[in-house]
């Protein structure tokens, strides 16, 4: 049993009488949330990084439900409320209001859609979809979002092209291995 598995079983035992809220996610998701936004490569030509919070967000959706959606709307909040969570050791409403808080909150849109698709994705394929689906909704307002800091090609050309590879290819690789790992 690892340190986190430990901690979430003391956790869960502590707050039995409250399960149905099922704190502990509430409490060890915001925290995977952050590592995962610090794990970033700067472009230097665009104001969105190469970041693999997309991963565990989307990963947390399928695979705990809404109780994985919870867990980022608590990190969202915690970071708004000036918690420096975000990429970059950063944190506020005014990181929020960024060029890149129209992809924080698309994650969110994208993970709730993600919810109500998983049960009828029923083989890899329509897993691949709708993993899919909830990333062009992430990036639909991530990117649209961004187009008021700049014009909307410039915006499809920074915050949408060099993600293509890493969002499209090689993470949902990474989503369908542990989607099927816990089948």
């Amino acid at each position: 049993m690892t340190f986190v598995q430990a901690l979430a079983t003391i956790a869960h035992k502590t707050f039995s009488k409250v399960q149905a809220l099922h704190l502990d996610y509430l409490i060890f998701l915001p925290v995977a949330f952050f590592i995962s936004s610090q794990i970033i490569i700067p472009l230097p030509f665009s104001p969105v990084p190469l970041s693999l919070q997309p991963l565990p967000v989307l990963l947390a959706a399928w695979l705990l439900g809404w109780r994985g959606v919870a867990g980022y709307g608590m990190y969202l909040a915690q970071g708004a409320l000036g918690a420096p969570i975000f990429s970059g050791f950063s944190g506020g409403l005014v990181h929020l209001l960024g060029p890149t808080g129209g992809y924080l909150i698309g994650f969110l849109i994208g993970a709730v859609l993600l919810v109500t698709l998983r049960n009828s994705a029923t083989n890899i394929l329509l897993t691949y979809v709708a993993y899919a689906v909830a990333m062009i909704v992430a990036f639909t307002c991530g990117v649209g979002y961004l187009s008021t800091f700049m014009p909307v090609s410039l915006a499809i050309i920074h915050g949408f092209i060099p993600f293509i590879i890493g969002d499209f290819v090689i993470k949902p690789t990474l989503f369908l291995i542990a989607t099927g790992l816990k089948k």
